[in-house]
């Protein structure tokens, strides 16, 4: 149990710091004048936006609850129900942020494969 929670506040960890990076570096930068984002009234923009501070705050929720395993009392009854309990709940936080880090890569994906591709558009004929 404890391996198990050290080895995934190192995985959640790395994703804290992409994350918060991520949230301060956006993608085609800030306009020179005002400071507002180059992509503001893009749709896609929003969703990197909502699934960067997704995936960041359960990231950090994760790591934060993993080091309350490795810190918490390991008695014969913690095993039966509650570590078992903690490890599920923390996983699927980690397993959510992952996924919320991954979320627009996959819409872009699912656009591009699925989407109209240059191939499929209808032009006019030239006269």
């Amino acid at each position: 149990m404890k391996e198990t929670a050290t080895s995934c506040t190192f995985v959640g960890a790395p994703i804290f710091t992409i994350m918060f990076a991520s949230a301060f570096t956006v993608p085609g930068g800030n306009n020179g004048r005002t400071g507002i984002p180059m992509f503001l009234n893009k749709k896609i923009f929003m969703v990197f936006i909502v699934s960067d501070a997704i995936s960041l705050s359960s990231s950090t929720t994760s790591v934060l609850m993993f080091l309350g395993i490795l810190t918490s009392r390991y008695a014969e009854d913690d095993f039966l129900k509650a570590l078992p309990t903690k490890m599920i709940i923390r996983l699927s936080t980690l397993f959510f942020s992952i996924a919320a880090m991954m979320f627009p890569l996959l819409v872009e994906m699912f656009i591009s494969t699925y989407g109209s591709g240059i191939f499929d558009r209808k032009v006019k004929q030239w006269a």
